[in-house]
């Protein structure tokens, strides 16, 4: 066992370096290893290549970098222990965190208090398309709850299905979910094309035609 040099022990370690790491470091970020493939895959082989993935996630892009560089001095160390070696490739460097807009989050607070819909502000973890928005223009988001929760006011803009102004909506959204998100998102979007001109919006760089 001792003249072993088993890749997926030192996967292992690696995994739960990225943990401990991760929770070592203040914030509300997350880090994931959610894929990993061991080569040649025989249960009687000692695994000589082992693939993973390593995802982070945070608000700050100095944050991240900085705990993927604890990830990788970890790495170093398990790899100079065990007698393997491990690389880095990096996939998709462009997912750079994407703040909102502090004027859209304004106008989204108050869109929901009009339509007398309670909100609250949360960062969103998962990538959206407004990763790429954001790189040309303000963006602003809107999550509302899904109608199967027991605790509405997890996530998004709560509703208020006492509030009669849009309507009854249809068996399949109870609570009014749905119906009352489409009114924060069409109240938002009224008020901005109302101030856009006083928000300054404009494109950040010259449209691209193909």
């Amino acid at each position: 066992m001792n003249k072993r040099h088993d890749a997926l022990l030192s996967a292992a370690e690696l995994i739960q370096a990225v943990n401990r790491v991760i929770k070592q470091t203040p914030g509300n970020h997350v880090g994931t290893v959610g894929r990993i493939l061991a080569e040649p895959g025989a249960p009687n082989v000692i695994p000589g290549k082992v693939v993973m993935s390593l995802e982070i996630r945070d608000l700050s892009e100095a944050v991240i970098i900085s705990m993927y560089q604890q990830i990788t001095q970890a790495a170093a160390e398990i790899a100079a222990h065990n007698g393997t070696t491990i690389t880095f490739h990096s996939i998709d460097v462009d997912a750079r965190p994407a703040l909102t807009d502090k004027r859209i989050r304004t106008l989204i607070d108050r869109a929901a208090g009009q339509l007398g819909l309670s909100s609250r502000r949360m960062p969103s973890g998962a990538g959206h398309d407004a990763q790429d928005i954001a790189k040309v223009a303000p963006i602003g988001m809107i999550f509302r709850p899904q109608h199967r929760w027991h605790q509405p006011l997890t996530q998004g803009v709560h509703a208020n299905p006492g509030h009669g102004k849009w309507g009854r909506c249809p068996a399949t959204d109870p609570a009014g979910h749905r119906c009352w998100g489409a009114g924060a998102v069409a109240e938002t979007t009224t008020r901005l094309h109302c101030q856009t001109g006083h928000l300054g919006v404009k494109p950040k760089s010259q449209p691209h035609l193909l």
